[in-house]
C-alpha cells in the first residue's frame, strides 16, 4: 500500500464532504463533561478544514439545553435549602460554615442523588445528564466550602448560597461564549431553515421507521438529509446519541446515504465517501433512491 492511498484525503473531503455536529457534541464542549473531552478534541483536531454547518434544530436543541442547565443550578440550590433545613431545624442564617459542612453537603446531595434516580425522565440519556450537572454542582459547592475554610472567611450558610446564586446568574451567557468558542475552532456556520430542502411528511416518517424514535432527532435528521441534497455533498451527523441515531446508522445511509457517526471516526467515514466518485445525487440514482421523493417540490437539487 502506498503511503499516498494510506493517507486521509483532507483536500479533496474539503472540498466535496461537510460535517453537522449534532447538539450533544457541542454541548460536551460547553458543559466540558469529561468523558467525552478526548472525543471532542480528536474532531476538532481532525476536521478543523471540514465544513462544518449548525442545522437549525441543533442550534435551537442548545439554546434550549443551556437555558436549562442554567435554570436547574438555582433549582437545586432551592432544593439544597429545603433539605438542609430539614437535616438542620435552624434558620440557615444562623449556621456557620465550618468543617462539619461537607457532612451536611455530602449528606444532601445524597438525598437529591436519590431524588433524581427515582424520578422519571424522557430517556435514560437525559436521567445520565441530569445525574452529571447535579454532580458539577456538588464540586462547585464544595470547592467554595473549601475556599472559605482555608481563608478562615466567618460567613452563614444563607449568605454561602446566596453567593453561590450571584455567582451563577451569568452563567448562561459564560456557556454561550463557549459555544462561540467552539463555533469558531470549526469554522463553523449557522444554517437557516432557507439553506435547507424542505422534507415531506412521508419522509419523516421513513426517518421514524429506521427506529429513530425522538422527534427532534428526526427533525435534525430531516434537516440534515435536506441540506445534503441541496448542495450535494456527503455529509455526515457527528453524535455521541448512541441510544437513539446511532444505533440506527445503518438503515438511515441505507435509505437516504446521510452517513451517521461518532467524533472519533467521521474523518475516516467522510474519507470512505471519496472512494464513490460520485456526488450523493448520483449515488442515490446508481442505487434506486428516490432522494427528489424526500422533498415539498424541490428545485435545483444538487446546485448550491
Amino acid at each position: 500500500m502506498t503511503s499516498e492511498k494510506n493517507s486521509i484525503r483532507i483536500h479533496q473531503i474539503r472540498s466535496f464532504c461537510a460535517i453537522f455536529p449534532d447538539s450533544c457534541v457541542i454541548l460536551h464542549y460547553i458543559f466540558h463533561e469529561e468523558e467525552f473531552l478526548p472525543k471532542i478534541e480528536f474532531l476538532l483536531d481532525t476536521v478543523a478544514d471540514v465544513p462544518c454547518e449548525i442545522l437549525p434544530q441543533v442550534n435551537t436543541e442548545i439554546a434550549k439545553k443551556l437555558f436549562e442547565a442554567t435554570n436547574e443550578f438555582g433549582k437545586t440550590i432551592d432544593e439544597f435549602r429545603k433539605i438542609s433545613q430539614s437535616i438542620l431545624n435552624l434558620p440557615l442564617d444562623k449556621v456557620i460554615i465550618n468543617k462539619k459542612t461537607s457532612e451536611l453537603i455530602e449528606e444532601v446531595f445524597k438525598r437529591l442523588f436519590s431524588q433524581i434516580s427515582r424520578f422519571h425522565f424522557p430517556t435514560l440519556a437525559d436521567k445520565d445528564a441530569a445525574l452529571r450537572r447535579t454532580r458539577v454542582i456538588e464540586a462547585s459547592l464544595m470547592l467554595s466550602v473549601w475556599n472559605i475554610l482555608n481563608k478562615s472567611e466567618t460567613i452563614s450558610l444563607d449568605s454561602f448560597l446566596k453567593r453561590l446564586e450571584d455567582g451563577y446568574k451569568n452563567k448562561y451567557i459564560e456557556f454561550c461564549d463557549k459555544q462561540s468558542v467552539f463555533m469558531d475552532r470549526m469554522n463553523a456556520k449557522l444554517l437557516k431553515e432557507a439553506d435547507l430542502f424542505e422534507t415531506t411528511s412521508s419522509f419523516y416518517n421513513i426517518i421514524l421507521k429506521c427506529g429513530v424514535k425522538n422527534k427532534s432527532d428526526v427533525k435534525v435528521l430531516c434537516q440534515a438529509i435536506g441540506r445534503m441534497y441541496k448542495i450535494n455533498k456527503w455529509c455526515a451527523v457527528v453524535t455521541t446519541d448512541y441510544t437513539d441515531i446511532v444505533k440506527n446508522s445503518y438503515l438511515i445511509e441505507k435509505f437516504t446515504l446521510l452517513r451517521i457517526s461518532d467524533p472519533l471516526y467521521c474523518i475516516y467515514h467522510l474519507d470512505r465517501r471519496i472512494d464513490l466518485s460520485l456526488k450523493p445525487t448520483d449515488e442515490a440514482a446508481k442505487n434506486g433512491i428516490n432522494y427528489k421523493d424526500f422533498f415539498i417540490k424541490p428545485k435545483n437539487i444538487g446546485v448550491v
